[in-house]
């Protein structure tokens, strides 16, 4: 499958990820002369740092990259101090400051632009996506009404961004969470859910979306394209106040090293593509397709977005909608959002001393 091949082919296996990870586990405490640790997940909006590696903007001793097959494998790693930056989506991090597990975002990598999918197990009558006020159009199968979709089975990563992607795509088809049922599953084991579970959807995300067996057997429904701005699935890289502090400098090389990268892949796709296509496994017209679903951000935009004295306010409102859907879905015991604190879990210092080239 191409999340096997990507590892095999890349020029960082996941076998040698496996071993330094496993001298991680075993090293005990991180000392400050020890290279950054970044964990960063398999995603299509993430394939920059294949190039940054490829190219090898950053020196192994000041840093080095793992992949990670789970959010929730991430996520636990940072817990226990195997890694020192994490690769989180917005909501996440949310989440997770609200109930102490301190990381604040600093680099924020990429926007779903249709990555993030619900696909429904194919049925003689094969629906299109869901007709809806807000979501996309129909496609040209009959689209599938809401009373087919109550009581359905879904399988996705229980506490991944799946969940409240799922949560959002009921909101917009008039359903509530109660009306359906989800059992969990890693968002690597998406066709065997389908192939070999009572499901009868699986939420995923790219490039594991894209897998053939699951295209084969299952149709779109609803996708990240359908989401409005201040729904927006953001991924992004987030760190402790600590090694914020101790190793600003290093960050700010890592996000240089990823605008270096964002810009090769669209100055030279040439170049870029065919890499990347390797790294994924398929050819590069599949994996253009696969990346025209993700908007890659770039340090610029990161600066834009950061904002001079305060973090922006398109950030802001992501953020904010993100904190009041989770509080009113009951994902969050929380009352009252709170912009201000929202604002300040954010480290825009890094990209905002971080250098971009020269014109």
């Amino acid at each position: 499958m191409p999340a096997i091949q990507k590892f095999t082919s890349c020029a960082f296996s996941v076998m040698r990820h496996t071993s330094i990870l496993a001298v991680l586990y075993a090293s005990g405490c991180h000392q400050p002369s020890q290279p950054v640790r970044v964990g960063y997940c398999v995603w299509i909006g993430s394939e920059p740092l294949n190039i940054v590696q490829h190219q090898r903007c950053l020196d192994e001793r000041q840093m080095q990259l793992f992949p990670f097959m789970s959010g929730e494998d991430a996520q636990t790693a940072f817990r226990q101090g195997k890694i020192d930056v994490v690769h989180v989506t917005l909501d996440t991090t949310l989440r997770h400051n609200l109930r102490g597990m301190e990381h604040r975002p600093f680099l924020i990598l990429s926007r779903s632009i249709g990555a993030d999918v619900i696909r429904l197990r194919k049925t003689e009558a094969s629906p299109g996506p869901l007709q809806n006020a807000t979501a996309a159009p129909a496609g040209p199968a009959p689209p599938l009404s809401r009373a087919a979709l109550k009581g359905k089975m879904f399988a996705l990563e229980v506490g991944s961004v799946s969940h409240y992607f799922l949560a959002r795509a009921l909101q917009h088809w008039g359903l509530r969470d109660d009306d359906v049922k989800i059992t969990n599953i890693a968002v690597s084991d998406s066709v065997y859910a389908l192939a070999h579970l009572r499901v009868d959807a699986v939420v995923t995300w790219e490039p594991f979306a894209s897998e053939p067996v699951l295209v084969e057997r299952s149709v779109e429904i609803f996708s990240s394209a359908s989401l409005r701005d201040d729904e927006a699935i953001l991924d992004i890289l987030a760190a402790s106040p600590q090694t914020l502090e101790r190793r600003a400098e290093d960050l700010q090389a890592l996000a240089e090293c990823w605008h270096k990268a964002v810009r090769l892949m669209d100055t030279d796709p040439g170049y870029t593509d065919p890499l990347l296509a390797r790294v994924e496994g398929v050819d590069v017209g599949e994996f253009r397709r696969r990346l025209s679903k993700v908007h890659l951000i770039d340090l610029k935009e990161n600066k834009t977005l950061m904002g001079i004295d305060t973090i922006s306010p398109t950030l802001l409102d992501m953020a904010v909608s993100w904190n009041q859907f989770l509080a009113d879905h009951k994902y969050l015991d929380l009352t009252k959002v709170d912009r201000s604190w929202v604002a300040s879990i954010f480290a825009p210092k890094v990209v905002r001393q971080a250098r971009l080239p020269e014109p």
